[in-house]
């Protein structure tokens, strides 16, 4: 029973099953899907961006050899401005379980961010995204300590900045 009650979880946690999410101005979509040894439960995670035509925008695995090694996607969404596809992952193999690492797709550039690069590493897999780019994470008030403290931070503004690492 646990079992289907975990497979039937749609946006947080794991999931079987393509999931597809359409930007709010309907023009890109994003696609989680579930790679790696069949039989492994939960599998872990590719994300694919496809324009209006169906073209890839992006594509990134998160699949290991041993299936122990790589993320599963926990949480995505799109900004409301639809500028910025977010998705949060934790590890296969429940290494660093401190760590719900946030990804970001600007679509302006193309490019896939790591917010951890810009801020401290995040400690919450589970996000909130606010107008028009605004993230709320909760991440890691100091290096070296597991006290955390929830932030809110302009996604159009961080692309601007160098990684912090």
């Amino acid at each position: 029973l646990l079992m289907l009650v975990a497979i039937s979880l749609p946006a947080h946690g794991f999931a079987e099953e393509i999931q597809k999410y359409v930007s709010p101005d309907g023009k890109l979509q994003a696609f989680v899907i579930p790679v790696g040894k069949a039989g492994d439960f939960p599998r872990e995670s590719r994300i694919e961006i496809h324009d209006s035509t169906g073209k890839i925008a992006l594509t990134k695995s998160f699949a290991s050899r041993d299936g122990e090694h790589g993320y599963i996607v926990y949480h995505a969404d799109w900004t409301p401005n639809s500028q910025f596809f977010v998705f949060s992952v934790y590890s296969s193999g429940g290494h660093q379980p401190w760590n719900s690492p946030i990804y970001f797709y600007c679509r302006s550039d193309r490019q896939l961010r790591l917010l951890d690069d810009y801020l401290k590493p995040v400690r919450d897999p589970n996000f909130g995204l606010s107008p028009p780019d605004i993230i709320q994470a909760t991440i890691l008030k100091a290096y070296g300590d597991l006290e955390s403290v929830t932030i809110d931070a302009k996604l159009s503004d961080l692309i601007k900045q160098k990684p912090k690492r």
